[in-house]
């Protein structure tokens, strides 16, 4: 199968805004190491709390993770 990060980061935002949770941490992962989109660690952020706020608990790891390794506040 032919890897198209492009087409997987349209579709982890689709479902990062109607559901949150898996979705917008796998979205929030492809903003922090730009995965298909250019990085953005601001919006990474952003998506990874909206999972951790829907329930999924390794955007926790996440977060600290991003904090920790680009110094940000």
């Amino acid at each position: 199968m032919k890897k198209n990060e492009k087409k997987a980061f349209k579709l982890w935002g689709k479902g990062a805004k109607l559901y949150g949770g898996e979705s917008a941490y796998y979205y929030g992962l492809c903003y922090a190491k730009g995965i298909g989109v250019k990085q953005n660690l601001v919006k990474a952020e952003k998506y990874l709390q909206i999972a951790l706020s829907g329930g999924f608990v390794l955007a926790k790891t996440a977060i600290s993770d991003l904090k920790y390794y680009n110094d940000i506040a």
